[in-house]
């Protein structure tokens, strides 16, 4: 038997919403659509022909996920995991990915991997973020396969594996700018630093505000000779990663002595 619908009370003014389409999903929202919940909970949550509300879509999100509705599960974890209309909880957020990527959920699968690549909400494990990277990557999930290259590259695996993986997201995804600092630093690590050096300038000019990636890119300049460079590009990474959480496999505390010691 199919679950009772649970409509939204009170309901959602749809009225905020500049698209049709858009007022047409907040309406099977307030109706009691799941899926309608859950898509009209990332309109809130991104902005998105409406003014960004993220306790809005906290409430529509936490709806859908009682219902079973597995991709919210994801959602809400990320409104846990970065403290966006409810109180950061990386515990919660784990809960929330652990369940999705049990059943088959890709985006969950990379997440749950990023948690536990850098230990929040849950103890650091390596292993395990490859694992669930590499089941990402064979639902063909761009984001599973550069997690999966850069758990390659940092645990001192086969690089040709790691690039092979690197360019398959980087064809399901050319802009993703942290595929082209995973092609970059691979190319680092195999000495081909022409070719490192053009992956890495196109991450930093996809992603401005990537710390990690000025990181990579002061060090491949740095081999090639050019320290003044280097040096601008390893303060902007310290710039740019201020009081943000930590990156799996980059240590901020690394580039300010890279500094020091130049």
């Amino acid at each position: 038997m199919a679950k009772a619908q649970i409509r939204l009370d009170p309901p959602l003014d749809c009225r905020a919403f500049s698209d049709a389409a858009a007022r047409q999903d907040c309406d099977r929202a307030n109706a009691g659509d799941v899926q309608a919940q859950a898509s009209t909970g990332i309109l809130y949550a991104r902005g998105l022909g409406v003014p960004v509300d993220y306790a809005a879509a906290v409430r529509l999100f936490r709806l859908a996920v009682g219902q079973g509705f597995v991709a919210a599960h994801v959602y809400l974890g990320a409104m846990y995991a970065s403290g966006r209309g409810v109180a950061r909880d990386d515990q919660a957020a784990v809960r929330l990915f652990r369940l999705a990527a049990s059943k088959g959920n890709s985006v969950a699968q990379v997440d749950l991997g990023d948690m536990y690549a850098t230990g929040r909400g849950v103890a650091k494990n390596d292993e395990e973020a490859t694992r669930l990277y590499r089941l990402a990557a064979l639902q063909g999930n761009a984001d599973g396969m550069n997690g999966l290259a850069w758990r390659l590259v940092t645990d001192g695996g086969n690089l040709d594996e790691a690039l092979s993986w690197a360019a398959r997201g980087a064809a399901v995804d050319p802009q993703n700018a942290g595929i082209q600092d995973t092609l970059g630093w691979i190319f680092f690590r195999q000495h081909k630093l022409e070719l490192a050096l053009f992956y890495a300038q196109r991450a930093v000019a996809l992603e401005p505000e990537c710390a990690s990636c000025e990181d990579h890119l002061g060090d491949i300049v740095a081999a090639l000779g050019r320290h003044d460079e280097a040096r601008h590009y390893w303060q902007r990474a310290l710039d740019l990663s201020a009081g943000l959480p930590a990156q799996p496999d980059w240590d901020r505390a690394a580039v300010a002595r890279k500094l020091g010691a130049q």
